[in-house]
C-alpha cells in the first residue's frame, strides 16, 4: 500500500510506519537527525545560521580587527547560536567507542584531504620542510611554541576549528541538507526534484530506515560541502566528504563523522603550525 504524506503536518500514515520499523530491524536503523516537531522550513535558521555567522564573520570582521578579536568574536557568537538553538539538534546517543575508531578514520580522511593539496604545491616547498626540520630530535615543534606564530589567534582558530567548525559543518550539509534531498528529490528530472524540494520545505523530517546514498544527492552536498572551502580546496573536501559519507552509512552515527571532522582538523592544524604547511589551513 502507497504511503501518504500531510504536507503540513509530515505525519506517515500507519502502513508507512509499520513498514519503516520493519525496514528499520533489517538495517538496525531508524532514526532522523532533525526533530520531527518542526517543518524544514521552520528548522532552517537553526542549522544555517551558525555556519553562515562563522563564514560573514571571517570575511568581514579581519580586515578592521585584530585576527585574534576576529577568532573569538566567531568563538562567541557561534557558540551562542548553537545553544540558543539546542533544542532544535536531535543527535544520536554518544558511543565511546566511536572516538576510538573516529581516530583511525581520520588518518584516511586526512590523507584524501591532503594529497590533492600537496599536488598543487611546489615540491620545494615540501622538501624543504621534510629536510630542515629534527624530526628525531622534535626541536621544531619547541620552536614553533616559542615562536611568535604560537600566539591566541592560533589557539583560537584551532579551538574553532576542532570545535565548532566540525559540528555546525556536519549538522548543516550532512543532516540538514542530506535529510532535506532525500526526502524531497524525485526520481524524476532535475527539474522537477528542485520543485519537489521547495514543497519539502513545509513538511516535517521523515524517520530514516537507512542513511541516504543516492549518487546525486550525496554529490549536490559534497558539492555544497566544497563550496565553504577555498577553490583550491575543493578536491580535498569533494574525497573527504565522499570517504566520510561511506563512514556514516556503515556507523549510521552522525558523531562519527563530527569527530572524524574535528580530528582532521587538528590533524591539519598540525601540520600547518609545527610542520609550517600553512597551505593546508584556510582562516
Amino acid at each position: 500500500m502507497n504511503s501518504s504524506l500531510d504536507p503540513e503536518s509530515g505525519d506517515i500514515s500507519n502502513q508507512s510506519l509499520k513498514g519503516s520499523s520493519n525496514s528499520s530491524s533489517k538495517f538496525g536503523f531508524n532514526f532522523s537527525c532533525l526533530p520531527g516537531t518542526k517543518t524544514f522550513r521552520q528548522l532552517l535558521p537553526a542549522y544555517l545560521l551558525p555556519y553562515a555567522a562563522y563564514v560573514l564573520l571571517g570575511t568581514l570582521l579581519p580586515s578592521f580587527l585584530h585576527p585574534t578579536f576576529a577568532q573569538f568574536a566567531k568563538l562567541l557568537l557561534c557558540t551562542g547560536l548553537l545553544w540558543f538553538f539546542r533544542n532544535q539538534y536531535k543527535l544520536p546517543t554518544f558511543k565511546g567507542q566511536l572516538l576510538v575508531k573516529a581516530l583511525l578514520y581520520s588518518f584516511p580522511a586526512l590523507l584524501l584531504w591532503v594529497f590533492p593539496l600537496l599536488l598543487q604545491q611546489n615540491f620545494s616547498v615540501i622538501l624543504e620542510v621534510l629536510i630542515q626540520k629534527d624530526y628525531q630530535q622534535l626541536q621544531f615543534i619547541s620552536a614553533f611554541l616559542h615562536s611568535e606564530a604560537f600566539n591566541s589567534d592560533f589557539c583560537l582558530h584551532l579551538i574553532n576549528s576542532v570545535f565548532l567548525v566540525a559540528l555546525f559543518e556536519e549538522l548543516l550539509i550532512r543532516v540538514y541538507c542530506l535529510e532535506l534531498f532525500h526526502q524531497g528529490f524525485t526520481k524524476k528530472s532535475i527539474g522537477a526534484s528542485f520543485t519537489n524540494l521547495g514543497l519539502t520545505m513545509d513538511t516535517r523530517p521523515q524517520i530514516l530506515n537507512q542513511i541516504p546514498w543516492n549518487i546525486r544527492i550525496v554529490t549536490l552536498c559534497a558539492f555544497i560541502f566544497a563550496a565553504g572551502h577555498p577553490i583550491s580546496q575543493w578536491p580535498s573536501a569533494l574525497l573527504y566528504f565522499a570517504f566520510t559519507q561511506w563512514i556514516y552509512s556503515r556507523f549510521k552515527n552522525i558523531w562519527i563523522c563530527i569527530l572524524i571532522h574535528s580530528f582532521v582538523n587538528l590533524w591539519v592544524a598540525i601540520m600547518a603550525g609545527p610542520f609550517g604547511w600553512t597551505f593546508l589551513w584556510d582562516a
